[in-house]
């Protein structure tokens, strides 16, 4: 059979797909900005910080992005397509997430996987990396495509602690605060529990925006408050351990949450209780104050 000219051609050659890239000044930009922000006083405090530096960009792409061009200077997240950088990672930050990691292992090493790090996909062009992650190890697999990683990895009912490092005072005094948010409240995006455990008490400014956001004011305790359940008296400075004001509990039924009754154990409904003494004790350390 004779083939015509337009049958002879070359295969035409697959389109190439542009791969996401970010260029050093781009990140180099946002980690200034970054440090920028965390010396600013804590008068001017009004929350996040975060910085979007790309936009429009698919969760496969991001992943991809991530796998081969890890940056160690600055901390980046994607929210339903955006890239945001919103932390620029320092030592203190990596003990306080080792210590939290060795006191839950402490309590409970066998029911719970630890990591650092890890990546979690949250929902549709969502992926957040927190410093640290405990996961319970017999929550049941999802089914493909309803998972949070490419391994099948279930969905955690979330539990998110948050620890606000600020600067350091001329007075060496610095303010530290704990906020616990659990997935299960009504109000998942609202701590259920702040509590502020440094050596000072935290600025006017910061308790503006926590009111603000529509925080209880019995879920603010803590050094700088007073104790509406003790004559409104000043709570006792964070200068020991196990003072009941800085245990942090986290439920039990949050941590075991999807977990079937026979795999929960005994003890499971006490939670695990952390002692916010021993993170001041690490970061002061790392600051040397």
């Amino acid at each position: 059979m004779a083939l015509s000219s337009s049958d002879t051609e070359a295969p035409s050659q697959p389109i190439r797909k542009k791969r996401l890239y970010l260029s050093s000044a781009v990140i180099n930009s946002a980690k200034e900005r970054l440090l920028t922000f965390q010396g600013v006083q804590e008068k001017l405090y009004t929350g996040s910080n975060e910085i979007t530096i790309k936009k429009n960009v698919s969760l496969k792409e991001y992943l991809h992005y991530i796998k081969n061009n890890e940056s160690t200077s600055v901390r980046m997240y994607l929210d339903s397509g955006n890239i945001k950088v919103y932390e620029t990672p320092l030592p203190f930050h990596a003990r306080t997430a080792g210590k939290i990691i060795g006191l839950m292992t402490i309590w409970n090493g066998q029911d719970f996987d630890y990591a650092s790090e890890k990546t979690l996909i949250l929902g549709l062009n969502i992926e957040r990396k927190p410093d640290c992650m405990i996961a319970p190890i017999y929550c049941p697999r999802p089914a493909a495509g309803q998972a949070s990683s490419s391994t099948r990895t279930a969905y955690p009912t979330m539990i998110v602690l948050s620890i606000k490092i600020f600067g350091v005072r001329a007075d060496n005094t610095i303010a530290l605060t704990a906020s616990l948010y659990l997935r299960t409240s009504p109000t998942s995006l609202i701590p259920i529990m702040i509590i502020s455990f440094g050596t000072a008490g935290i600025d006017t400014s910061i308790v503006n925006y926590i009111n603000g956001i529509g925080v209880l004011p019995g879920n603010l305790i803590g050094v700088g408050f007073t104790d509406p359940n003790n004559n409104n008296n000043n709570y006792p400075s964070c200068n020991v351990a196990n003072i009941p004001t800085y245990l942090l509990n986290i439920p039990g039924a949050a941590l075991f949450n999807e977990v079937s009754a026979p795999l929960r154990p005994v003890e499971f409904a006490a939670g695990f209780t952390l002692d916010l003494w021993e993170l001041q004790v690490v970061i002061r350390r790392q600051l040397n104050i």
